[in-house]
């Protein structure tokens, strides 16, 4: 009966029991006779529910002590024996089927059962007894191999219905996209496998104070990326009336009519399908355009005009505020979560505290004002101006940068130009009153570390992907960081933790790192506690070799498999030359990474938490008072 029960039981929880539990249920076989089986079930299943998770076994319980008031001992026994008969109990009390309802048999269901299951094969051959084979003398006309329709037509008809579809979908491409047998001109030699040299970043300075950076790409073949990045950001916007020019200019950029190109846009696409990109941050701006490589020469002076001679006018500034304000109505909750973040960090009446996303109308902020921060932070700041290409020759983009740009002369900082004042961080709490579709609210917790300019950037970086983390939901299987901290510890221990992911983020003076995540405005203490937990042990516990080796294994991987794309090798030689002034090839990065250990992870951590205070922000509607801990309360945590 033992086995029996053990059979039932394990089948139906899927929890190992102690042999002590099953060994104190003789006193009730003797005490309850034929009611034996549905009393062990009913108080095993009892017993093995010990946490509030097991919701769906509680509810299984019920359900068996309701049965027992409308079933028949007999019906589960077998002969004047009783005994028990396993695959029928589990059959009626596994399932929850309706009383009496027949359920068919499966192996993979009850793998503890005696029955095999039935389990027949067919051929298809048994079954196409029917199928009637083709005729070998069928043979296709002579001449109708390529029609595609069977009414009837004949080739001449099918030949003037072709011609009038070519004129129908004639395109105005320029002849030199045109398919031809000779080679395209400007594309690199094509070499023997052993011949190919390693990609060299060259970099050149301009008497005018603008940098050249370059990496020629055997791999590119006909496309080449190419444009420029600047010191041009939202931190700069230190006058009231330019709050908003950073996200104005993003828009405005390629949008808007040249003196020599009414529609950027659809030149480009007459260019075959180019396309340009336009990304503002709070720090840096780029300008870039991805095109075929044959015609650089004649998308550069594009790419000129819509930098040095924009021709925008107060309907286009407008306009695209009033895009941007329908944008920020549908902003996700995490972009206002990194906003309210910046702030509760820094404080509005700093640089780095400022909006970046244009959450309110500014209506100070007309034409004018947008090519007066322009004219500063652009177009007399050549010092600050790099143009980058990937997939290009060194010396032909040194000509076009010297041809379109080298008039540009550097001029003194006068009243009305932004520089770069350093930010101080200071801490603190800030709660959004904004309710997402979703009914959740978002959290970060955080902390001060170094900026681009620190030691501890790589281990920071390092520290980032160990965290890892991500939603709740994950479609993937191995691969997608599903063995990272914040997914073992927070995601599959928390049921209320929707999501938790580690953010860091990095400027020229500082940088935050903490961890962001989403749950229901009941459990916003409850967040808050497992991110400091999280927080404190990184200060105290050294993390383990196993996750150190893989969290430095994605890490590289993930770099060198980004510097494969094409624009993404463009926009990390631009950076890298206006933030150090150099580019540090991909190996020695590779070695810093190597280079990190468990002592360093752990430093950052205990650095950043006694350093600096916390910086709490939460966004999320419903929310109550007792549900949001005080700012001191969180602080003494981490005292």
């Amino acid at each position: 009966r033992k086995v029996a029960i053990c059979q039932i039981c394990l089948s139906s929880t899927i929890y190992h029991l102690p042999v002590a539990l099953l060994s104190s249920l003789d006193p009730l076989a003797t005490e309850l006779g034929s009611s034996f089986q549905f009393c062990v079930v009913s108080i095993i299943l009892k017993k093995s529910i010990q946490t509030p998770q097991q919701q769906t076994m509680t509810r299984l319980a019920q359900c068996i002590r309701r049965s027992y008031s409308t079933l028949r001992p007999n019906n589960l026994l077998n002969g004047s024996e009783r005994e028990l008969k396993p695959r029928v109990l589990a059959r009626f009390y596994c399932r929850s089927p309706q009383l009496g309802q027949k359920e068919e048999y499966s192996i993979y269901q009850y793998p503890l059962a005696t029955e095999p299951p039935e389990i027949t094969r067919t051929q298809a051959a048994d079954v196409a007894e029917n199928v009637e084979e083709k005729d070998p003398s069928f043979k296709i006309p002579k001449g109708a191999e390529d029609r595609s329709d069977t009414t009837g037509l004949s080739t001449f008809e099918i030949d003037q219905i072709r011609e009038q579809q070519k004129k129908l979908l004639a395109t105005n491409l320029s002849p030199s996209i045109v398919p031809g047998h000779s080679e395209p001109a400007g594309l690199p030699a094509n070499v023997r496998r052993s011949e190919l040299m390693t990609p060299q970043t060259h970099l050149t300075q301009l008497d005018n104070g603008i940098r050249v950076v370059s990496q020629e790409l055997s791999s590119s073949g006909l496309s080449s990326t190419l444009g420029v990045i600047s010191n041009v950001g939202s931190r700069y916007e230190i006058h009231p009336r330019q709050r908003g020019a950073t996200n104005v200019l993003q828009l405005l950029s390629f949008g808007t009519p040249t003196p020599s190109y009414p529609n950027p846009s659809s030149f480009l696409m007459d260019l075959g399908g180019a396309a340009h990109i336009c990304d503002t941050a709070r720090e840096q701006s780029i300008h870039c355009i991805d095109l075929l490589r044959p015609h650089v020469d004649e998308a550069f002076p594009l790419l000129q005009q819509v930098l040095l001679e924009p021709q925008w006018v107060d309907d286009d500034v407008e306009g695209a505020k009033r895009a941007l304000g329908f944008q920020a109505e549908g902003a996700p909750p995490e972009a206002l979560l990194g906003e309210a973040f910046q702030l509760a960090a820094f404080g509005h009446d700093q640089q780095l505290g400022q909006p970046h996303m244009f959450l309110e109308d500014n209506p100070e902020l007309t034409a004018s004002v947008v090519r007066e921060f322009w004219q500063n932070r652009f177009i007399d700041n050549p010092d600050e101006i790099v143009v980058s290409g990937a997939g290009i020759d060194h010396e032909q983009l040194i000509r076009l940068t010297e041809e379109h740009f080298g008039h540009l002369q550097q001029k003194a900082n006068n009243a009305n130009s932004a520089q770069a004042n350093p930010s101080t961080y200071h801490g603190g709490q800030l709660v959004l009153d904004r309710e997402s579709p979703d009914k959740l609210v978002r959290v970060g917790l955080g902390f001060k570390i170094g900026g681009w300019h620190s030691g501890d950037l790589v281990a920071t970086c390092v520290l980032q992907t160990l965290l890892g983390g991500g939603s709740s939901f994950s479609a993937g299987g191995p691969g997608k960081g599903m063995y990272s901290r914040l997914y073992r510890e927070i995601l599959n221990r928390h049921s209320w933790a929707e999501s938790a992911e580690a953010f860091a983020a990095f400027y020229s003076e500082v940088g935050l790192f903490g961890l962001s995540g989403s749950t229901t405005p009941n459990r916003t203490k409850d967040m808050i506690s497992v991110f400091a937990n999280q927080l404190k042990k990184l200060a105290d516990e050294p993390v383990t070799d196993e996750e150190l080796d893989r969290a430095k294994n994605m890490l590289r991987g993930n770099v060198l498999t980004q510097l494969e794309s094409r624009l993404v090798l463009f926009e990390d030689m631009g950076r890298q030359i206006l933030t150090y002034g150099q580019r540090e090839q991909v190996p020695q990065t590779c070695e810093k990474i190597n280079a990190v250990t468990a002592a360093d992870i752990q430093g950052v951590a205990k650095r950043a938490i006694t350093s600096s205070r916390p910086t709490v922000a939460i966004v999320g509607g419903g929310l109550f008072p007792a549900q949001i801990p005080s700012h001191d309360e969180i602080c003494r945590c981490f005292s």
